[in-house]
């Protein structure tokens, strides 16, 4: 999250095998997410895929791809709930 440069405008935690974002400043409940499932999760999640599910009112849903692809799968998902989209890389 540091190197995007979107520190200040996402808050993350993590468990063993999950990532979960959500918007900074943080909002009472219930909280909009994303959260990035890989091999492992206690969600089952084949291997070589990674699952990206959104938890939110108006934007939920879910993401199945290939591993190599979660990182633009992931700002996709915080593109679409959040509105936040991944910083240039120019």
């Amino acid at each position: 999250m540091l190197r995007s440069g979107r520190d200040q405008d996402l808050a993350v935690t993590m468990s063993m095998h999950d990532l979960i974002v959500t918007a900074r400043p943080v909002s009472e409940a219930p909280i909009e997410e994303v959260v990035v499932r890989a091999p492992g999760s206690l969600v089952p999640v084949a291997d070589g895929t990674v699952v990206i599910e959104r938890f939110s009112d108006v934007h939920p849903g879910q993401v199945i791809g290939p591993v190599d692809a979660a990182v633009p799968l992931f700002w996709q998902s915080v593109a679409t709930v959040f509105g936040i989209t991944r910083p240039s890389t120019d």
